[in-house]
């Protein structure tokens, strides 16, 4: 699923591209812009689900996390 900032990402890119920033320049613009983006939209919400299995002594353990997005 592509979330509904998905154009806004690809139009930053697009500026990066153009104004041939590079190097750190770069990556401060798009920590910026990343970081706007996230100040406007809503949080993540997620599950997590651990399982645990013991057979004959030996244990074995797994997590797995799952994030949804709500549009």
């Amino acid at each position: 699923m592509i979330s509904s900032s998905y154009p806004v990402i690809i139009f930053n890119m697009l500026i990066l591209y153009i104004t041939y920033i590079q190097g750190e320049e770069a990556r401060v613009y798009e920590f910026i812009v990343r970081h706007f983006l996230a100040c406007c939209s809503q949080d993540a919400k997620g599950f997590e689900t651990t399982v645990e299995i013991d057979i004959a002594s030996e244990k074995v353990s797994l997590v797995y996390q799952n994030v949804t997005f709500n549009t």
